[in-house]
């Protein structure tokens, strides 16, 4: 059983997972962005976007592999103005930096069932210390929850997308 989290002042909702250390995750990197990644328990991996300088003007969060609720020609979850599904060549997720090298799998951690990984949004001068904040949970029985709260270059809503496998979604 997970202990449940004190609200995240850059998060609203998701109270009942508990937050992972970010720092954890923090093991990609390219073209001046890094960011975190980490592996489900159904073998689903998920990229949060941090922004060069650690001031994140654009956000954006994938996730790709089998993903539970949807056909198998629909590989890949994003979310960054707006959410969709879709396909992506596995091999061209699984490379980083320059030249371009294989990701080692042991960059992947586990987020458990019962985990939140929060990614703070702009930062360094914006007016609004919320927006652009993302956030993935891993749910019981392979369910996967990310999104992007507060996006300031769209329309300021909350976009994410569900892989469930009673039912996959974006909204």
């Amino acid at each position: 059983m997970s202990k449940t989290s004190a609200p995240d002042p850059l998060i609203s909702g998701f109270t009942e997972y508990e937050t992972v250390n970010l720092a954890d995750f923090h093991t990609y990197e390219d073209y001046g962005w890094n960011g975190a990644q980490f592996e489900t328990c159904g073998g689903v991996r998920c990229r949060l976007y941090d922004g060069p300088n650690s001031w994140q003007y654009y956000a954006m969060v994938y996730c790709w592999g089998r993903l539970p609720g949807l056909p198998e020609e629909q590989n890949y979850a994003k979310v960054d103005g707006t959410a969709s599904f879709g396909y992506r060549d596995p091999a061209e997720l699984e490379v980083s930096g320059m030249p371009r090298k294989p990701i080692d799998p042991a960059d992947y951690h586990l987020l458990a069932p019962g985990q939140k990984i929060v990614m703070p949004g702009a930062r360094s001068g914006s007016a609004d210390p919320t927006s652009n904040a993302a956030v993935c949970a891993a749910g019981p029985g392979g369910k996967v929850t990310c999104e992007i709260q507060n996006g300031e270059f769209v329309d300021g809503a909350t976009h994410g997308f569900v892989l469930s496998p009673d039912g996959s979604r974006t909204y």
